[in-house]
């Protein structure tokens, strides 16, 4: 994932699909990653509620690499 590629309209997406089979847990967790043209930010959508919206992108990686710890998400692909 670049700041290129999102400010061209690609989205990102993570989720813990992978340990959730693994582990035989039923806890899914999903997070879209993408730039806004509209509000000029980049955003990360977690479980269907906005939780991130900024003009860093690098505040942007700090987000998706803190939830991807603490729920075990990976990059599923990009939409």
């Amino acid at each position: 994932m670049k700041k290129q590629e999102l400010m061209k309209g690609e989205e990102f997406l993570f989720n813990n699909e992978e340990w959730c089979n693994e582990n035989f847990n039923d806890d899914f967790r999903e997070a879209s990653v993408s730039f806004s043209e509209k509000l000029d930010k980049f955003i990360i959508f977690f479980n269907g509620g906005l939780v991130h919206a900024s003009k860093s992108f690098k505040s942007l990686e700090n987000k998706i690499n803190a939830l991807s710890v603490k729920w075990n998400l990976k990059l599923e692909n990009n939409l």
